[in-house]
């Protein structure tokens, strides 16, 4: 899932002043007042990082002690896991429903694009051995092993393959 315009959502919290965009100078010398972070100014993916994290938190998720990019929802067979890259989101759940209930919350707040299912990530491809099966996880962090309990699991280069 990707978040159109992401850093556009994001509120600045000190004050910021530009000059008149080319185009809108009205000839005075006059500056603007920033109320919301734009594109190029040094705080947007921070100010976007904290809008998407109230957002979440509204929602009813959790940040992972381990790391800032994993929110976590829910327990057991209902637990949703959300990892986010600057403006991408990939959602891992056990069920479909879950899924579908966080993207539905989400696309209340932002404008959402759906980029289907993940393929990989970083040129990652996770595979978590169970019971002699391999599964495959597409885009994956380590951290993500680690609240789930694999640390076991194997992690190969898809180059390698």
């Amino acid at each position: 899932m990707d978040i159109v315009t992401a850093f556009l959502y994001g509120i600045v919290e000190e004050e910021v002043y530009m000059v008149q965009p080319p185009g809108y100078e009205d000839g005075t010398g006059r500056v603007c007042k920033l109320n919301k972070a734009i594109y190029g100014l040094k705080q947007a993916p921070r100010c976007w990082y904290n809008r998407l994290a109230s957002a979440l938190e509204g929602i009813g998720f959790r940040a992972s002690a381990c790391d800032e990019s994993l929110f976590l929802m829910g327990e057991g067979e209902s637990l949703v896991l959300l990892l986010v890259y600057v403006d991408d989101i990939l959602l891992f759940s056990s069920s479909d429903k879950e899924i579908d209930g966080v993207q539905q919350k989400l696309t209340e707040q932002f404008k959402c694009k759906s980029l289907g299912e993940a393929r990989q990530l970083k040129e990652k491809e996770l595979r978590v051995k169970t019971r002699g099966n391999s599964n495959p996880w597409s885009g994956a962090y380590s951290t993500l092993l680690c609240i789930l309990g694999l640390t076991s699991a194997l992690l190969w280069d898809s180059w390698l393959e």
